[in-house]
């Protein structure tokens, strides 16, 4: 009877695996230091070795001294993990505390992350660090390797609107497909556009769960945002129909921005997220992009879903009416908003004033609610707005020019003297009976009043 020399469980049955047939079915690299001949191993712990050698074949064909090297660090979890992986010794051996995020000039937060490896397809090396920048919807991995003095930069990953974008580099630039981050082991698990995987295991525990808040939103939010969902829409004076990405913020087509009310919002002159509020003649864009700062009162990656309805688009035929609500007024100043040439279109001048006009009176220093209604009910709203009755009126603007249900718009019907008679008064009830309904929602008159002139008309 002897106990198991890794996991010192009592060995009570006859099955007790020993050097020799480590050597001969996993390999004579993966006999544990120290082991004697004398010495015996529970099947478990003979499993996980070769689910140890398992895992290096999968990451391709490596040099004695590389598989050598990483087999030092690697290091067994404990038996009550439902599945059996590896983890890195140091990423082990680290806290969640005493790491530390450094910002730029600018407020953008910076991580700094210690780094064991790399692994690509069928090679691996030595690292130093991984660098991790944020940027406004994008972010970057740059890898650094071991130098006898120092490191050096091997590769730079990039992620969110930085793919494809052509920078000038002196080492590997790599376009991020996807990238997970495991918590449990701190590896960063990397698709490139190119189709290639790349492992990274980080050696931070804290540094790591940063990480993985900020990526699990980025998943999030491409989700949502990248869809491809495609709508058809038609504007008064355009004669074709065109085709928007809805959930996508870039320009499309055509488009034209109104207003933006974007903004960053910061705490102690350090960036937190980065806000796209925008109208234009299409749609109402709403957009968000999460930095992974340390704030305790403001922790918002912790409620990554409740960040998704901050990432919400829709166009101007999804609501009825559009109102402003719970208005303050600072002060009374008068001027006018307008669109038009003033607006930049999507291909860099301004816009002909004639055929694309949104115009209208604001008051200086008001703050308040923009909501917006759908068959009598609350569609979404937009809070804090600086300005909310001059938004509102640039909104009702925008909206008249924008035509629904393209698809009728292009039949061709005809339509008798009395039937246009009969249309013209439906019309007209319902266009009463919905400025009763914004009176009704404003407080304007009460529900008894409401049904009085309802039952008038």
């Amino acid at each position: 009877m002897t106990d198991c020399f890794l996991c010192n469980k009592f060995l009570n049955f006859s099955l007790k695996m020993t050097i020799k047939e480590i050597k001969e079915y996993v390999g004579v690299q993966y006999v544990p230091k120290d082991m004697a001949e004398e010495d015996r191993l529970c099947s478990s712990c003979f499993d996980n070795l070769k689910v140890k050698l398992d895992w290096q074949n999968s990451k391709g064909s490596l040099s004695k001294e590389s598989t050598e090297e990483l087999s030092q660090g690697l290091e067994l979890l404990p038996e009550h993990v439902v599945e059996t992986v590896l983890i890195s010794k140091k990423y082990k051996s680290s806290h969640y505390d005493n790491y530390e995020i450094t910002y730029d000039d600018k407020g953008t937060p910076f991580l700094d992350i210690d780094a064991d490896w790399i692994k690509q397809d069928t090679g691996s090396m030595k690292l130093d660090k991984v660098e991790v920048g944020f940027f406004n919807f994008g972010y970057r991995f740059v890898v650094y390797k071991k130098k006898t003095i120092g490191s050096e930069v091997v590769a730079v990953f990039f992620g969110g609107e930085l793919v494809g974008n052509q920078f000038q580099l002196d080492v590997k630039k790599i376009d991020i497909d996807s990238a997970n981050l495991d918590k449990l082991t701190g590896l960063l698990n990397i698709t490139s556009k190119n189709n290639h995987n790349f492992t990274i295991q980080l050696n931070h525990k804290g540094q790591v769960s940063h990480l993985k808040d900020f990526l699990d939103f980025v998943n999030l939010r491409e989700n949502k945002v990248l869809n491809g969902v495609i709508k058809q829409i038609k504007l008064q004076n355009e004669s074709d129909v065109i085709n928007v990405e809805v959930n996508n913020h870039n320009d499309q087509p055509k488009e034209e921005t109104i207003l933006s009310l974007s903004y960053n919002l910061s705490k102690e002159e350090k960036i937190i997220h980065y806000r796209i509020i925008e109208i234009t003649n299409f749609r109402i864009i709403n957009d968000i992009w999460a930095y992974p700062n340390n704030f305790s009162d403001y922790n918002e990656l912790k409620y990554t879903h409740n960040l998704m309805t901050k990432v919400y688009s829709f166009t101007h035929d999804e609501y009825d009416e559009v109102i402003a609500s719970n208005v303050k007024i600072e002060t009374t100043s008068n001027s006018v908003r307008t669109g038009g040439v003033n607006v930049v279109s999507v291909y860099g001048f301004g816009v002909n004033q004639d055929n694309h006009s949104y115009q209208g009176i604001t008051k200086g220093g008001e703050k308040g609610n923009i909501v917006f209604m759908s068959k009598g009910k609350k569609f979404y709203e937009l809070e804090s707005i600086d300005d909310p009755r001059g938004v509102v009126e640039l909104i009702r603007s925008a909206k008249t020019q924008f035509c629904t249900k393209p698809d009728k718009l292009s039949l061709e019907k005809t339509v008798n003297v009395d039937d246009n008679i009969k249309q013209s008064k439906t019309s007209s009830e319902k266009e009463l009976i919905q400025v009763l309904k914004m009176r009704l929602v404003k407080g304007e008159i009460t529900k008894e009043e409401f049904t009085e002139l309802k039952e008038m008309l």
